[in-house]
């Protein structure tokens, strides 16, 4: 909570100069005093979100839009650990496109300033009640403002590649290597030619999560010359990724995958001459 708030502060004081203009502009434009709070922070929460989303959000770019960002990043790990799949390479495509980052931030911006400009706005008309106003001021600007909710929300989906609107179509395969502890010593790679006497043995694939499986298998160096060996995992006949083994003649190592899949079906994996059908869920 005290993060919170002061995230919120923080915000608040390096906001101040954009927000003192934007209320100019709009009470210029005829927007009355009991709805000029609101309106300004709704429109900074647009602008500033907008911002975000399309020039990224570091430490640099976020110090006007503090609040927005912060909340942003929050609700996009709360969405993958939620309505995604946290256990996926692709966990970032296995939520709704609104809800990841950049694009969040435009939203958490928007819901965010209005509700922080609707509580000062209310605090505001019941100390100082100002005149109501013109209604069909406050209507033009309320449409004006969701008009441009939606054109900005537009712009940033067209920004975007396909790839990033829609997520990868096809499986994605990741060597998986070994973690060493602090205090444990890696071992030195061998500075050795890559060889192709080898052969591929004992082929497994783990129990599906969420839409990645393991697959692991055994090389053994067939050859009489110490060598790098270069194993690559294929998907219905396509190459995706390959993983280095050093082996002397005769020694016999094991190598893993980690292979994600955006969509669910029947799948041909394959390492070396070894290959293995399998049915990936939903």
């Amino acid at each position: 909570m005290d993060a919170f708030v002061g995230i919120l502060l923080y915000g608040l004081v390096f906001n101040a100069l954009p927000l003192a203009v934007l209320a100019l502009l709009l009470f210029l434009a005829g927007v009355p005093k009991s709805r000029l709070i609101f309106f300004t922070f709704a429109l900074f929460g647009i602008l500033s979100g907008l911002a975000a989303a399309l020039y990224g959000h570091s430490d640099g770019q976020s110090i006007f839009n503090a609040l927005g960002v912060g909340l942003g990043d929050g609700l996009y790990r709360y969405a993958i650990q939620h309505f995604g799949d946290p256990h996926s390479f692709s966990a970032h495509y296995s939520i709704p496109w609104i809800l990841r980052t950049p694009q969040v931030v435009l939203l958490t911006s928007a819901i965010s300033f209005n509700i922080i400009g609707l509580v000062i706005q209310l605090i505001y008309n019941v100390v100082k009640k100002p005149p109501t106003g013109k209604a069909v001021t406050t209507l033009i600007t309320a449409i004006s403002l969701i008009a441009l909710l939606c054109i900005s929300t537009g712009v940033v989906y067209a920004s975007q590649s396909e790839r990033q609107r829609v997520g990868p179509t096809q499986p994605n395969a990741y060597p998986v290597l070994r973690v060493y502890l602090p205090g444990e010593e890696a071992p030195q790679i061998p500075d050795w030619d890559t060889i192709t006497t080898y052969q591929v043995e004992g082929l497994s694939i783990s129990k599906q999560i969420g839409r990645s499986i393991e697959v692991t298998a055994d090389v053994i160096n067939t050859g009489e010359v110490e060598g790098m060996v270069d194993v690559e995992i294929a998907v219905d006949g396509e190459v995706l990724n390959s993983s280095e083994i050093a082996l002397q003649p005769g020694e016999s190592g094991r190598v893993r995958f980690l292979v994600t899949f955006p969509l669910s079906g029947v799948y041909d994996i394959s390492v070396g001459d070894l290959s293995e059908i399998v049915e990936i869920e939903e």
